[in-house]
């Protein structure tokens, strides 16, 4: 039923259909006749659509929530990435070229400001300090 009710609300569907009618009155076919080729279209459409369903859509992924990221939540591999280049004291587009895959400026913008925001630190030199101390406890 499902199907049927799909089918009818179609608007190419009953596009179709006029568009056969009007042919058919075009090409001087009695109007009742162009009427009855219009409804056996709207008809084969609603049979085929029982025929042969469309597939169901997959189903969609939640969005990413934009905006800031939460604090005092874990750092990214990316962003522990890019904290790791912080302590030898280079710019973002250096720090860009590093990554593999490469980054623009803009994006390592980006991830410093979100490592800062994670931190909850302010500058550059802090999140240095906080890498070397996070390698050093994290080394055997």
């Amino acid at each position: 039923m499902t199907a049927v009710l799909r089918e009818i609300r179609d608007p190419f569907g009953w596009m179709l259909a006029i568009a056969t009618g009007l042919v058919n009155l075009a090409l001087r076919v009695s109007p009742l006749k162009a009427a009855g080729v219009a409804v056996v279209v709207v008809i084969v459409k609603i049979g085929s659509g029982l025929a042969w369903p469309r597939p169901k859509a997959p189903p969609v992924n939640p969005p990413r929530p934009k905006g800031r990221p939460i604090p005092g939540r874990p750092l990214t591999q990316r962003e522990l990435e890019v904290a790791s280049f912080t302590p030898l004291g280079l710019s973002n587009k250096e720090i860009g070229r590093k990554l593999v895959p490469p980054v623009r400026e803009r994006g390592v913008d980006k991830h410093i400001a979100n490592i800062m925001f994670k931190l909850n630190v302010h500058s550059r030199e802090e999140i240095a300090a906080w890498y070397v101390r996070h390698a050093a406890d994290e080394k055997p």
